[in-house]
């Protein structure tokens, strides 16, 4: 792993795995941008200050606990996430902050590119305190029951024309969240 360390930058084009805090607190490395990394663990960037992140071939993202005081793998970036093409599925608790006196700080959530996800799960995007765009991917059918909750910050999120299924209470205590027509 790179814990602790004073890298400021990474050469990943050999590698196509990043596990559970494999950045953690990684605190000089600001862009990780990894065309070949197909899986990534949960906590990656736990205590890091890493500002952008885009994972283009990105396959499988690790599901958590929620509830159990632990971040989502995106959980520390600080001003934008992009997911490519082979995304199919985000599971719960994949943008959640840590614990409840920690929010998201990420500013930026591009997932435009995420053609076969087709649900938000409960809780994906909890915690956040600095969401200001998210682009929802494009095929999206289906928002789960708190599938965000506890975002702090104003922001608006465009509800794709695809969605068919809003559950109740999918945006519990979301205070400054304006929600979006698609524009025809």
């Amino acid at each position: 792993t790179l814990s602790r360390s004073s890298v400021s930058s990474i050469n990943c084009n050999k590698v196509t795995h990043l596990g559970w805090y494999s950045l953690y607190n990684a605190s000089k490395l600001k862009t990780v941008l990894v065309p070949n990394v197909t899986v990534v663990g949960t906590r990656l960037f736990e205590y890091s200050d890493v500002q952008d992140v885009y994972f283009p071939k990105l396959k499988s993202i690790s599901a958590i606990s929620v509830g159990n005081g632990a971040s989502g793998p995106f959980g520390y970036v600080k001003n934008s996430i992009k997911l490519g093409i082979e995304v199919t599925s985000i599971p719960t608790g994949t943008f959640q902050g840590h614990l409840d006196w920690y929010k998201n700080p990420v500013k930026i959530i591009d997932l435009s590119e995420c053609v076969g996800v087709t649900k938000i799960n409960t809780e994906t995007f909890s915690k956040m305190s600095g969401l200001v765009t998210l682009i929802l991917p494009p095929n999206l059918l289906t928002i789960d029951e708190k599938a965000f909750s506890v975002i702090t910050s104003t922001c608006t999120i465009e509800i794709p024309e695809s969605v068919t299924n809003v559950a109740a209470g999918a945006f519990y205590d979301c205070k400054n969240v304006s929600l979006k027509a698609p524009k025809h």
